[in-house]
């Protein structure tokens, strides 16, 4: 601090002091209120992201506003130069200056957890081997040839107005109209006569933006888009398309080949394999409500493979990821588990947070009780 200049010493002071979160907390309440109450009309993903997990948002679609992540980010970095420059290194304040320590751990964990966490779920039927997880919010537009991804393109990116590419394929996509949550009519009830432009699913239905649900995962995206450009034997395939999650793909034949643009969930692959062994549903007697259900499963990572189990209070963890029992699928003659999957970079700060947090109070204790003995 003593080579620094005499502004920035200041300005570090200034952080460290206790003006800064005077005005921080009010701020951190305000949020939490506000982002609260819009749970009720937005969802508690969209307020999620909106609030807590931005840095700054848009108050009124116009007045930027500090976010979660800056409030924060400043209240974390303040308390930690306050611990730096502003502690008493002393015998009797030990415990207090550890507890301290594990207060910032807490807060830089939840930090560090809200940035780099990935949630999703995956879906294996008996026999059946996967490495796929299917994100539970994100979607993308996929160009598939058979059970091989070629290409994705985030949904964020699939915009009213933007053209498309993909490389290595003589494929242009204009996108004409985009919705979040999609309204499916059938064209027979309009009185818009059928074009000769319209090509595949847009033949007989038609999609529009209807207002989002508040539950994310039970919104259904979509977009209508245009193909022109080909040429040859591909040109009849030149026209206009719709696609919505979930829906049948759009198949198209490409210098000799039958591929499928696929609208869905976010893919991400993991560095190793899982095969769906047996799962087991125990229901309570004299019912079909289930009980308890657990999956074995082989890990194969590489030329290395060994068995696991994950059980509804007994998770599977390997390489960074959580693989927790979330539910059972029975599909006619095919049992199928369904395990959520998450990957946490910050998930062993709140517990060596709350370790170090607990032996600092009880070190304070036990020297405050040391220190009032005569």
């Amino acid at each position: 601090m003593v080579l620094l200049p005499a502004p920035l010493r200041t300005f570090i002071n200034w952080l460290a002091g206790p003006r800064l979160l005077f005005w921080l907390l009010p701020a951190l309440m305000l949020l939490i209120t506000v982002g609260t109450i819009a749970q009720k009309y937005v969802g508690l993903y969209i307020a999620e992201k909106t609030f807590f997990s931005s840095f700054i948002f848009l108050a009124g679609g116009w007045l930027p506003l500090p976010g979660g992540y800056l409030l924060m980010g400043l209240f974390t970095l303040s308390l930690t130069l306050k611990f730096l420059l502003k502690s008493q290194w002393t015998r009797a304040r030990a415990g207090i200056n550890l507890a301290h320590m594990g207060v910032i751990l807490l807060f830089a964990g939840g930090i560090i957890s809200s940035l780099t966490a990935q949630d999703g779920a995956m879906t294996i039927a008996e026999g059946s081997t996967s490495a796929q997880v299917h994100d539970y919010h994100q979607r993308e537009l996929m160009l598939v040839d058979g059970t091989r991804l070629l290409a994705a393109v985030p949904y964020e990116q699939v915009q009213a107005g933007r053209t498309l590419d993909f490389a290595g394929y003589p494929l242009r996509l204009h996108i004409l109209s985009t919705c979040r949550n999609c309204n499916i009519t059938r064209r027979s009830d309009s009185n818009e006569p059928v074009s000769d432009d319209l090509r595949g699913m847009a033949r007989g239905m038609a999609i529009s933006d209807t207002k989002p649900n508040p539950k994310d995962e039970a919104n259904t995206t979509g977009l209508t888009f245009r193909i022109d450009g080909l040429s040859g034997d591909a040109q009849e395939q030149n026209g206009t398309y719709i696609l919505f999650e979930d829906g049948p793909a759009t198949k198209l034949t490409l210098e000799g080949r039958t591929l499928e643009l696929v609208l869905g969930k976010q893919q991400r692959t993991l560095p190793f394999q899982v095969k769906l062994v047996d799962v087991v549903k125990v229901n309570y007697p004299g019912t079909d409500t289930a009980k308890s259900y657990h999956s074995d499963v082989v890990i194969t990572d590489g030329a290395v493979s060994w068995p696991a189990r994950i059980e509804m209070n007994g998770p599977l963890r390997y390489r960074g990821y959580t693989f927790y029992q979330s539910s059972f699928m029975q599909a006619q003659d095919q049992e199928l588990t369904v395990l959520a999957v998450s990957k946490d970079a910050g998930q062993f700060l709140p517990y060596l947070g709350t370790l170090i947090l607990a032996i600092g109070l009880l070190m304070h204790i036990y020297l405050r009780r040391v220190g009032d003995q005569p």
